[in-house]
């Protein structure tokens, strides 16, 4: 027969069994290095145990997970990125976008507008070319990092007319000479 006890760490509650560990820290200790965003592998070398050990650990009380390094990259963060996402219930492209608008000030830099359903992120001076070689979830993961000092924020109708002033769309020759035949008639 097992006893638990129960344990607060940062406010949530554990029932933990009574038994000693075999590593030298506590559950407790554990818990709190997790929730001070410590890897696992460095939480088991403290413990003096395998990484599989403080991961089995982590898992089964759902405590907060740090990922493992990704080399000179640093940490992945797409991870944690992603659980966010799903907490607020949107596709992870949705999150990252709402973030980056909210960081770039949350409004039309030409009109004012507010509604975030009809803001865009617009390049300036034709940077997308620089993030072309990642795919979406890269280029807003590069944004979302704070790779911001090329990036506006412009409601779709300004971010349109915008690119017209620029040259970079046009309408077709049809098009045009239709419309110019249409308003003389008129």
């Amino acid at each position: 027969m097992t006893f638990y006890t129960y344990i607060t760490v940062h406010g949530n509650k554990f029932k933990i069994p009574v038994r000693k560990r075999q590593g030298q820290l506590s559950y407790r200790k554990i818990f709190e290095l997790a929730y001070q965003n410590i890897t696992a592998t460095k939480i088991a070398k403290l413990d003096g145990t395998t990484r599989k050990a403080i991961d089995h650990i982590l898992n089964r009380y759902k405590l907060p997970r740090v990922g493992r390094g990704r080399g000179k990259h640093g940490t992945n963060i797409k991870h944690g990125i992603n659980v966010l996402a799903q907490g607020c219930g949107v596709s992870t492209e949705a999150w990252m976008r709402f973030q980056i608008v909210k960081k770039l000030g949350n409004k039309c830099i030409s009109c004012g507008e507010r509604d975030t359903r009809v803001l865009e992120i617009n390049h300036l001076n034709n940077s997308k070319i620089r993030f072309k070689r990642y795919s979406l979830y890269g280029r807003l993961v590069r944004m979302y990092q704070g790779d911001t000092k090329d990036l506006e924020v412009r409601c779709a109708n300004c971010n349109v007319r915008y690119e017209y002033e620029l040259g970079r769309r046009r309408l077709p020759l049809n098009i045009t000479s239709t419309l110019l035949r249409t308003l003389r008639n008129k």
